[in-house]
């Protein structure tokens, strides 16, 4: 992810990395605060042994992993220079399997040789990598684009309270990221009325990009939108990536199971095995 992220910032603008990393901190807050912050699964270098990996893959790798890159840059304070190591450990390891131990070596040596001298013994290396939960430092992300996201979704949280559908704003020439921002932080009930307010002005239930379409689909499910779930059945028919089945059938089975279930047996032969055995077990068929 961090390297992703780096790469993606080249392309778009350095605000991006910081952007895409507020929505991932997001995405592990919220798997970290489902399946509890003491859980195995939450650890970046967990324990593996007897446990089926189908169960243990998750977010953790690429946030919590992505926020312990950053923290390690900060420790260095060269951004330059840790790109530099970044290249000389793809070049040193290409091809090959290590382990976590082989990257931390690989890192303090390149920092603490060569005329550097990088003081990494106040890192907490335990904390970061065999303890459960969210990062033990929070990053100081900031991004415009989040501010805008957010102060939409504050429009229609009072829109939903009863205020005027007038003051919500646009989204004409909104990325994806952003408007997925937006819709994340819809994160409180919105009346059937006002999500049909909401999809006349953006058109979500008509969109043909499946990030949005699946946060949209999660937030009418939520509240419980009738006008979506032909949708809603179009998608998951559709889309067998755990990333949107498994969130949008555990949504769909709070607020009527049979339907999921019911979705879930017309569909299970199209999914990979793994996909259908996940969603499976969170519909409690197994």
């Amino acid at each position: 992810m961090f390297l992703q992220r780096k790469i993606m910032s080249r392309l778009h603008g350095e605000e991006y990395f910081d952007f895409d990393a507020i929505l991932g901190w997001d995405h592990l807050k919220e798997y970290v605060m489902r399946i509890g912050e003491e859980h195995a699964y939450t650890v970046l270098r967990p324990v593996l042994e007897g446990v089926d990996p189908d169960d243990s893959f998750s977010v953790v790798p690429y946030e919590k992993g992505f926020n312990f890159i950053c923290y390690l840059e900060s420790v260095v304070g060269d951004k330059a220079e840790f790109e530099k190591w970044l290249h000389d450990y793809i070049q040193t390891f290409k091809h090959k399997a290590i382990t976590t131990d082989d990257m931390l070596n690989h890192l303090v040596g390149h920092f603490t040789s060569g005329g550097r001298n990088v003081d990494f013994s106040k890192v907490d290396f335990k904390a970061w990598l065999d303890e459960p939960g969210m990062p033990p430092s929070i990053p100081g992300f900031k991004s415009a684009l989040l501010d805008a996201a957010v102060e939409l979704a504050e429009a229609w949280k009072a829109i939903a309270a009863g205020g005027s559908v007038e003051a919500a704003g646009s989204i004409d020439g909104w990325e994806t990221t952003q408007i997925c921002c937006f819709l994340n932080r819809v994160d409180y009930p919105v009346p059937t009325d006002v999500l049909t307010a909401m999809d006349k002005m953006y058109k979500f239930n008509s969109s043909t990009n499946s990030e949005v379409l699946f946060l949209w689909l999660t937030l009418c499910t939520r509240n419980k939108w009738t006008g979506h779930e032909d949708k809603l059945k179009s998608f998951l028919s559709k889309i067998g990536r755990m990333k949107f089945t498994r969130p949008l059938y555990r949504e769909l089975k709070q607020v009527d199971k049979d339907t999921a279930v019911a979705i879930f047996k017309e569909n299970r032969e199209r999914y990979h095995n793994i996909c259908s055995k996940m969603v499976a077990k969170d519909l409690g068929l197994e």
